[in-house]
């Protein structure tokens, strides 16, 4: 009897320890709400290149400036090339790395949507500053502006700091 305590108690404490360290572990991956931005609501965009989408995430950055991971995930449907860039502070529409998002009717069907990511580093010298820096989505079409645009559907964009 006396073994069989001891063994539910080694157990029940090596339940809470786990337990205690899971929800550290949680914490330290979560991501404040201000630097996500889910939309579930379809969307349309038109014109040429490059102006504000008008979605945006904020990350306030620490005396001594660091590299933000800014990820982009969407599903899409384009008539045309569209160029997609992150505008910092209001400023210009800059790009990171990967940036088209284009029409391929002859690879998935004239009507397909297609579901990239796009993940981009921004370092200090892109125009991070100390303190809040805002995020925005920006671009437009590279081909023929006068065409049905590009329409995004589910979509989700978030910006992680270095650590």
């Amino acid at each position: 009897m006396r073994a069989e305590l001891k063994a539910i108690k080694r157990f029940a404490t090596t339940f809470v320890l786990l337990a205690a360290i899971m929800g550290i572990a949680t914490a330290a991956f979560a991501v404040p709400s201000n630097q996500v931005l889910t939309n579930l609501g379809g969307r349309t965009i038109t014109g040429p290149c490059c102006f504000s989408w008008g979605e945006d995430v904020t990350v306030t950055e620490p005396r001594a400036v660091v590299p933000v991971v800014v990820t982009w995930s969407v599903n899409f449907q384009a008539r045309d090339i569209f160029q997609v860039g992150i505008s910092v502070n209001g400023h210009e529409c800059q790009f990171f790395g990967p940036q088209l998002l284009t029409d391929e009717p002859e690879s998935q069907g004239v009507d397909a949507f297609r579901a990239p990511t796009f993940q981009w580093v921004m370092l200090p010298s892109d125009g991070l500053i100390q303190g809040s820096n805002t995020l925005t989505l920006c671009g437009g079409d590279i081909t023929a502006p006068e065409h049905d645009g590009l329409t995004l559907g589910l979509r989700t964009l978030s910006v992680t700091i270095s650590k």
